[in-house]
């Protein structure tokens, strides 16, 4: 079965996109280092540079403006574009002309200036320029010389980077009906499979005070994205093996990546590869040879909405879990909730109004304070979630908001901890034997109700439902029977042969109808077991 010829349409705009993405590289090379040795002179104050410098960025300018009027890619649904290739690259070699020669005119003059003077970094970037100025003009000769047997479809076999852009437009949806500002600094990732494309943008972004990165492929990056964190990520859109497209795709399908802000920066400026970058999540969309007035201004943007989101989840933090934070900055608020299978835990210090009474205030909240402080962090290693804290007592939910198969197991694994925790804290307190606590805890699994609860003004994140009255029955019948850790049968069902359990029989609990079967977690058992 073969596959459907690409319309003549398609084929003129990658053809017309091909030869922006040529034309713009080079392009972009004069502008990029014209503009870096000008801001150089001008700090200088080297004023006949900076003149003859401007010469050449002028000059460029020039090309790209006739680049982009030449290469329009809405001259295609117009009917203006014309197919004709000698007659194009004559006209267009014609119309480049000037200030193309201005371009490696004036690059020559200054490099001689440049060796004479012997200014090596001049020279340099010099270089530069009049390289890409002569591939610009070899690219334009190319096209004129090609053979006629190649001219229906002259760019698109032409050079691998005709294979890539072919293939990103072919990935292309249609689409349904100077002020400079104080910028953020951040560690930035530049992902460009052109060495001066990277070069032009790593000197820029250092001189602006970011730390820089560079990758030349899709590959390269997410390798290093793995590795090391970003506050932002300049994104080539054609690249070879993976394009930025597919790069996008896979950081913003991970929840661990898609909250890095993402600036897609390519010569490809249709309005459908804008668009499409936007709707798969990227911040936003800048074509080359990039203002880099604007180019500043958008990474200071990106930066400072990190920023404010980062400072978001720091703040939800000091007053709600990091999952409930998440969930608040991802999707919102609402009042209401979800039915979920979890697990509910309700833990208590024995006698806690006794050890009160020993104590100063100060020196009770301080015990509450380090009581918390170990508990809080034995439940979070289990991917639990401490949402009530009251008095001496607390509520944790193991399954929601994030769902955890193995809920049940985690809660017990987080019980036993607790206890391990407490001996900890009882061996730090232990000058003051009135400072000794014991606990007892909980635990049921069944269906709840998962979401935040209150008003529009006031609301909290919890779980309610019978599971999570029984869990505190539980708790409150720790102290009839004398053990650390209860569970009901629904959480026992769902253990493995490691958890050594005992069965405490049928207890009808306070505030319930109905008999309940109640196991409590062995703790000697499993040391024993482990040594």
């Amino acid at each position: 079965m073969t596959s459907e010829a690409p319309a003549p349409e398609q084929n003129q705009r990658a053809f017309l996109a091909n030869l922006r993405h040529e034309l713009r590289t080079p392009i972009n090379a004069i502008l990029g280092y014209s503009e870096m040795l000008i801001e150089d002179a001008q700090d200088q104050q080297d004023q006949r540079l900076c003149a003859e410098l401007e010469k050449i960025r002028a000059a460029g300018t020039l090309l790209l403006t006739c680049v982009n009027e030449t290469l329009d890619a809405n001259k295609i649904g117009a009917g203006k574009f014309d197919a004709d290739l000698e007659t194009f690259a004559a006209n267009f070699r014609y119309a480049l002309r000037t200030p193309l020669s201005s371009v490696i005119g004036y690059a020559e003059m200054l490099l001689e200036d440049a060796e004479v003077q012997n200014r090596e970094s001049l020279r340099g970037d010099l270089e530069k320029i009049h390289a890409a100025s002569e591939r610009f003009l070899a690219f334009i000769n190319d096209i004129a010389n090609f053979p006629t047997t190649q001219k229906q479809q002259p760019a698109i076999d032409r050079t691998e980077a005709a294979a890539i852009i072919q293939d990103v437009v072919s990935t292309i949806q249609p689409i349904a009906d100077d002020k400079e500002t104080n910028i953020e600094r951040g560690s930035v990732l530049v992902v460009d499979d052109n060495d001066i494309n990277r070069d032009v943008l790593t000197r820029r972004l250092t001189r602006q005070g970011h730390t820089v990165a560079t990758a030349n492929n899709g590959r390269h990056a997410l390798d290093l994205i793995a590795r090391e964190k970003f506050d932002l990520i300049l994104l080539d859109l054609m690249m070879p093996e993976m394009n930025g497209f597919q790069v996008l795709e896979h950081l913003k399908a991970d929840p661990n990546l898609r909250e890095i802000p993402v600036l897609m920066i390519s010569a490809l400026d249709e309005i459908d590869s804008v668009v499409r970058c936007i709707e798969m999540g990227a911040e936003d969309y800048l074509p080359k040879p990039f203002n880099p007035v604007l180019l500043k201004a958008r990474i200071g943007a990106c930066l400072e909405k990190k920023r404010l989101r980062d400072r978001q989840r720091e703040l939800f933090g000091k007053f709600a879990t990091k999952e409930v934070a998440d969930e608040l900055i991802t999707h919102g608020f609402s009042l209401g909730g979800k039915l979920v299978h979890a697990t509910a835990m309700f833990s208590d210090i024995r006698s806690f109004t006794t050890i009160a009474e020993s104590q100063t205030p100060a020196k009770t909240i301080e015990l509450l304070n380090g009581y918390f402080s170990h508990m809080i962090d034995a439940i979070g290693k289990e991917g639990g979630i401490v949402n009530q804290m009251v008095g001496d007592g607390l509520m944790a939910i193991f399954g929601a908001p994030l769902p955890h198969d193995d809920h049940r197991e985690r809660a017990v694994r987080a019980a036993l901890n607790m206890l391990d925790r407490i001996n900890d804290f009882n061996r730090a307190y232990a000058s003051d034997p009135a400072t000794r606590i014991r606990i007892g805890i909980g635990i049921a699994s069944g269906e709840v109700i998962a979401g935040f609860t209150g008003t529009e003004a006031r609301a909290t994140y919890t779980c309610v439902g019978d599971t999570v009255n029984l869990a505190a029955r539980l708790e409150s019948h720790t102290k009839v029977v004398g053990k650390p850790i209860l569970i009901d049968e629904a959480t026992k069902l769902g253990l493995s042969d490691g958890f050594p359990i005992a069965e405490e029989g049928t207890v009808q609990l306070k505030g319930k109808t109905v008999p309940v079967h109640v196991y409590s977690v062995l703790r000697e058992r499993r040391q024993a077991k482990r040594d």
